[in-house]
């Protein structure tokens, strides 16, 4: 690829620079100050570095799942086989409106990228004093690593999320996948270990009636250090949710949902650094034994 359509194909990903520009400079070893700047002193193989780095990351939302029968399939075939079943559940209708836009691998991970044209927006036609409905798709990445359980589907939007679990069930050792249940006490609280700080936190008590309660500082306070959290766990209160910094070789900034198994980068981060998290969390997981039961993929889905 020409280093042209390489600027232009960066520019198409709308990398803030800003939030970057120190990874890359360090990466690199080049002081650079903007996106010119970095277009300018970089050369071909470095700015393919970076558009690899970020053209199915940045400010993603991670749904994680564990899926058997991917357990000891390489990674060609394992691609192979859900374009395979993709195409099938298309011509049957079992996922509508759905569109494989590109399949590639890029550093042992495969990466699925769909368009879902179901989400739709109702706005009101102040012309004609009536409500119109219009598409608003929704792109949706499954990533896989080579013979790993471990599925990522990236995607804000339930529906997509849904028909993701639907491709990836016919995956799935005797049609059985496993919620890999971050709400598990021993996972819940080693993971919760890895993380410098904690500005933000949702806690839940039992009994029911549930109550919730949320607990947020300054991003230079750590929550786990305050009276009032230790408070709450006195009283039995259970961590749903968390907004965490991670620091590894740069500070991650992430959000946690226990519930749903849900991470959501909230600045532009790159594969390297989601890699650098998930390998964390993929440890934690494996020490809390997450792995050793298994749940029927349909109940998975009516829960999703």
């Amino acid at each position: 690829m020409q280093k042209k359509e390489l600027i232009k194909k960066l520019e198409q990903l709308k990398i803030p620079v800003d939030s970057i520009i120190t990874v890359i400079s360090v990466k690199f070893e080049e002081k650079l100050r903007s996106f010119e700047d970095m277009t300018n002193k970089l050369n071909e193989k470095q700015l393919m570095e970076v558009y690899l780095s970020y053209k199915y990351a940045g400010k993603v939302t991670i749904n994680l799942c564990y899926v058997s029968g991917l357990k000891d399939v390489p990674l060609s075939t394992a691609i192979q086989k859900i374009e395979n079943i993709y195409k099938k559940m298309i011509n049957s209708g079992d996922v509508k409106k759905l569109v494989l836009l590109e399949t590639e691998i890029i550093k042992r991970c495969g990466f699925l990228h769909f368009r879902n044209d179901t989400p739709t927006v109702t706005i009101l036609n102040e012309e004609k004093n009536i409500l119109e409905e219009y598409i608003m798709p929704d792109f949706i990445t499954i990533v896989i690593a080579e013979k790993s359980p471990v599925v990522q589907i990236r995607t804000t939007h339930p529906n997509s999320l849904n028909q993701s679990f639907k491709i990836l069930g016919y995956f799935a050792t005797d049609k059985q996948s496993m919620d890999l249940n971050f709400s598990f006490h021993s996972f819940r609280s080693n993971l919760m270990a890895i993380f410098k700080k904690i500005t933000s936190i949702s806690m839940e008590k039992s009994p029911q009636p549930r109550r919730v309660s949320r607990i947020r500082f300054s991003d230079e306070e750590d929550i786990r250090k305050t009276k009032e959290y230790k408070e709450q766990k006195e009283e039995g209160a259970i961590e749903t949710f968390i907004y965490a910094h991670y620091h590894g070789e740069d500070v991650i900034r992430l959000q946690i949902n226990f519930q749903s198994n849900k991470l959501i980068f909230s600045r532009f981060t790159s594969e390297e650094l989601i890699k650098e998290i998930l390998t964390k969390i993929m440890e934690v997981a494996e020490g809390a034994k997450l792995f050793n039961g298994k749940r029927v993929l349909q109940d998975f889905l009516s829960n999703s």
